[in-house]
This record gives structure tokens, sequence and C-alpha cells, in this order.
């Protein structure tokens, strides 16, 4: 068996996605209050919890729909990311399912790219969701090593007037984490939440007044 490219990296604890430590960079870690991270034994899975609110002019079901659109997502450029190639797209009835893989184009530290060795790093991103009821869920699994690296999280689309709803994606992020000098907390864990909100204000601007 080949080993994954996450296997020469040291793991931390748990990491706790916050607005104050996004702004910090660092996700809550010991080191940004000036304590001494506790002694862990072994290697253990910590989930990152998160949760993203957004707003927008157009009905639930309107809104699901151009989520499930590979279009809409091939065309999407987002931070440190590749356009995806799409894996599957399947639609029955109201419910659809959008698999899409991402590759990471952002700068790694000299450290985290000898440890890569020239090897890519992707990741598949699924969406399941039911148009007419606005609920589904959306999920992260790493190429290398799903068991190491994935996550899963609701996503809930409620309307809030006529033309106008409300996003709620929150879920976990679990990570038998590569760190290195945290290049891949500072990469993987705030870039989801920022990649979901360049998404969703792409969303806003193509069902907004006159699309």
């Amino acid at each position: 068996m080949r080993s994954s490219i996450f296997s020469s990296f040291r793991c931390e604890g748990p990491l706790i996605l916050s607005d104050q430590a996004l702004a910090r960079n660092v996700p809550g870690s010991a080191a940004a209050e000036g304590k001494a991270a506790p002694r862990r034994r072994g290697c253990q899975t910590h989930p990152v919890q998160f949760e993203r609110d957004h707003d927008f002019p157009a009905p639930p079901e309107r809104v699901a729909v151009l989520m499930c659109d590979p279009e809409f997502h091939t065309h999407l450029e987002l931070p440190d990311l590749s356009l995806p190639a799409v894996v599957a797209h399947d639609v029955d009835g109201t419910r659809c399912r959008l698999r899409l893989r991402y590759q990471y184009t952002g700068q790694l530290d000299p450290l985290a790219r000898r440890v890569v060795a020239g090897r890519q790093l992707t990741w598949v991103q699924e969406l399941q969701l039911d148009h007419a009821t606005g609920s589904g869920t959306l999920s992260f699994t790493a190429d290398e090593d799903a068991g190491r690296v994935n996550g899963e999280a609701s996503v809930t689309i409620t309307s809030t007037g006529d033309r106008s709803s409300h996003r709620r994606i929150a879920g976990d992020f679990h990570i038998r984490i590569p760190l290195v000098g945290r290049t891949a907390e500072r990469a993987i864990v705030p870039g989801l939440v920022r990649r979901l909100d360049v998404e969703a204000a792409a969303l806003a601007s193509r069902l907004g007044p006159g699309a």
C-alpha cells in the first residue's frame, strides 16, 4: 500500500472555527493564547465545527437548483482551488447529487512541499439536495486519505419572503490532520469557510434582479 501524503505530518489537537480565530488566521490554537499545547497520546481524528449563513434574493427552489448546476460550479473561481472536474451529476425528481473534484493550487511552505513531494492535493466535494424541501448535505473527502480528512454538513434553505431565502450550512470537518507549521490549518480550515462565502456571493449575483 502506498503511503499517504498525510502520513509524514504530525498530529495536533482539535480546532474550533470561530470568527475571532479566522481573523487571526489561527483557529483557536493554544499558541495564540500564549499557552503551551498539552501533550497528546497517539493521533486522533478531531472535528472542526463550522457554520455559515447566507441570504439570497430568490426563493429556496431557485437557490437549490443553481447550487446543483454543474455549469455554475465549473465556471466559479474559488481562492486557492482549480476549477473543478465534474465526477457525477444525478437528478432524481426533486433530488440532485453533484460530485466535484478540486485541486489545491495555493502556496505551501518549503517543509510542506518536501513532504508532498510533487504530488497533488485533491479532494471530492459532494452535494445532495432536495429542491422541494431545500434540505440536504454537503460532504468533503480527501482523495489521498479519506479516513484522515473528511467532513459533512447539513444544508438548509428556508424562505424569508416571496423572493428571498436564507441558507445555513453547518457541520463538522474531521481531521487526522497533516499540520506543518499550521500550513494545512490555515489553508484548509479557514479556507473552506471563505470559499463558502465566495460561492454564496456568486449565487446571489446570479439570482439577483434581472438574472
